[in-house]
C-alpha cells in the first residue's frame, strides 16, 4: 500500500510520537517559575496599553458624535480629513 495514490514504488510512511518529561531541578523550577512571571507581567502590560488605546478611542468616537459627526466613521475619517479627533475643515 502506498501514501500516494498511483505511486506503487514507495512504502507506506509511518508516524512516529514521542513524549517527555520535564524533571527540573529545584534551582530549575525557581527559574521557571520567574520567567513564567515576567511573561505574565508583560501580556497584562501589553493589555493594558491595548485596552487604553481602544478606551482613547472611544472617547475620541464620542466626543465627535457631540460634535455631530456620524457614529460610523470608518470611511468618514479618511474623506473629510478628521486629524486629532477635529475635523481639519472646522480649524
Amino acid at each position: 500500500m502506498s501514501s500516494e495514490p498511483g505511486n506503487a514504488t514507495e512504502p507506506p510512511r509511518r508516524l512516529r510520537a514521542y513524549r517527555f518529561a520535564l524533571d527540573p531541578t529545584t534551582t530549575q523550577l525557581d527559574t521557571l517559575a520567574q520567567h513564567a512571571g515576567a511573561a505574565r507581567w508583560a501580556f497584562n502590560h501589553a493589555l493594558a496599553q491595548k485596552l487604553d488605546a481602544l478606551h482613547r478611542r472611544q472617547l475620541q468616537i464620542d466626543e465627535l458624535v457631540t460634535l455631530g459627526y456620524p457614529e460610523q466613521l470608518d470611511f468618514w475619517i479618511f474623506d473629510h480629513e478628521i486629524v486629532g479627533g477635529a475635523c481639519a475643515s472646522l480649524c
